[in-house]
Parts: C-alpha cells; structure tokens; sequence
C-alpha cells in the first residue's frame, strides 16, 4: 500500500469521529493507526493466509498450472510487491527491520510452492512444512519504500527442497535492481507423516526432461493413483512417468545464506 493511499484512509477516519473529541487526539489516534497498520492485530491473517487458501483452493481445483513452458522448474518464480510502511520499522524507524523480512517472505512462500506443484499439493493429506530459514542482508530498505519479494525454487535432494527468497528494489537511475537481502528456505513435502520424495512431486508436476510424456500419463491417473505413485506405493499405475535426478542445484550449496544441513 502506498503512502498516498494511507494518508487518504487517514483523512476518512478523522472525517468518522466524532466532532467532540479533541483534534489533537484526533490526529494521534489516526497517526497511531496509521504507524501500526500493516503489524495490526489480525492483518497477517489476511495478508498471508488469504492469497495462500486461494491458491491451495486453486491447486485442489486444478485451476493452478506454472506459467512457464521451460522443463526445468528452477525458471519459475513468484513475485509479490510490497510496501515498507512505518509499522514495519527498526528500533530507531528509519529502515525495514530484521525480523520484518521473515514477514515479507510468508507472503510469497505458500503461494509459490502451490502454483509450482499444484498437481501433488492437489492430493489427499499432501502439504509441505517449513524445516528451516536462514537470511543474508546486504543493504537496507527505507521506510516508505516499496520493495519486491521473489521466490524461486534453487536445488533439491532425497528429502528437502530449497527456496531462495530475494528482496529488491528498482533503481531511481533505470539501472539493474538493487538486491537488498535473500533468505533460504529449506522445505519438505509430507503425505501426512511419509517423507515425499521431491524428484517424484516434480515428475509428477510435469516438469524435467521428460515433463511433457509425463504429463500425459498423469492425466490418466486417478487421483487415488497419483497419490499411491507419489508415495511409491504403486508403481504400476505410473510405470511409464520418467523420475530425473535424485538430486539437482545442490552443487551450489556452498553460496546460500546461513548452513545448510542435508
């Protein structure tokens, strides 16, 4: 939200109260409101969860596909912008705080991983929890900046997926964005508490070399039957999808943010 928007919600609240409260306390209720808006009791709630039922919802409908042709599914990024308002601030109110980035990075996370796999998160008791976070910040966002936030799947192995999260800002002069932090995600897929192999989700998503005969095969299959492939209790069903490589991007490891942990 801009800061033009946020002055004008201002002047509509001081129009509703009620003309015998003092304008000084007028303006400091509203200030106060204002400040706080974007940490305000329940606003998380509507900001996070909301876009991310909706894209479950949509996966589970089969409304969900990658916007992307390319076999590999690092290429697929989610983006969302967002504005660093006041409420927001470090302890002396001048830029984005620490903890703050962790907040951004909820917003693109969910959404992300259910429009990149929409087909495994579709099936019965299928989710992915959060392992760990790990952050690296290299410069500062101001306060009454807006800034992107853009997540992009880097590497997976036998258990965990890794998501990089990069935060940036345009530049005032045309010039390339300016990288003002990253974070790692380490994220795993669950059918209930079976540890879900990721190469098999993304075979399954209809990405990787042989995405496209995979995909056909898939259509083929009933849900109960992707979910019995997906978990390796029924490899008849799916006996033609063609699984890649076990483990992909990890020989860039060493480069992520924080240690990282196989």
């Amino acid at each position: 939200m801009s800061l033009a928007t946020i002055q004008y919600y201002q002047a509509q609240v001081l129009r509703l109260l009620p003309s015998t409260i003092p304008t000084s306390l007028k303006v400091a209720l509203v200030a106060w409101l204002a400040i706080n808006f974007q940490t305000f009791p329940g606003r998380w709630h509507v900001t996070v969860l909301v876009p991310w039922l909706n894209w479950m919802a949509r996966a589970r409908l089969g409304l969900s596909t990658p916007t992307t042709s390319d076999p590999d599914p690092r290429t697929f990024k989610f983006t969302r912008t967002l504005f660093s308002g006041p409420g927001l601030a470090d302890a002396f109110g001048f830029h984005l705080s620490n903890s703050s980035y962790a907040w951004a990075a909820d917003h693109v996370r969910g959404p992300h991983i259910y429009s990149l796999l929409p087909v495994p998160l579709s099936l019965k008791n299928v989710y992915f929890a959060l392992g760990s976070t790990a952050f690296k910040f290299t410069k500062q966002i101001d306060i009454g900046a807006t800034f992107d936030v853009t997540q992009e799947l880097v590497a997976y192995d036998k258990k965990w997926m890794y998501y990089i999260t990069s935060f940036t800002t345009k530049s005032q002069k045309g010039g390339p964005l300016i990288l003002h932090a990253t974070s790692l995600s380490k994220v795993v897929l669950k059918c209930g508490r079976r540890t879900i192999v990721p190469a098999r989700a993304i075979a399954l998503a209809g990405f990787g070399e042989h995405g496209a005969a995979n995909k056909v095969v898939v259509n083929r299959m009933t849900p109960k039957q992707r979910l019995a492939w997906l978990i390796g209790e029924d490899e008849k069903s799916g006996m033609s999808i063609k699984v890649g490589d076990m483990e992909t991007g990890m020989e860039g490891k060493s480069e992520w943010p924080g240690a990282v942990s196989a």
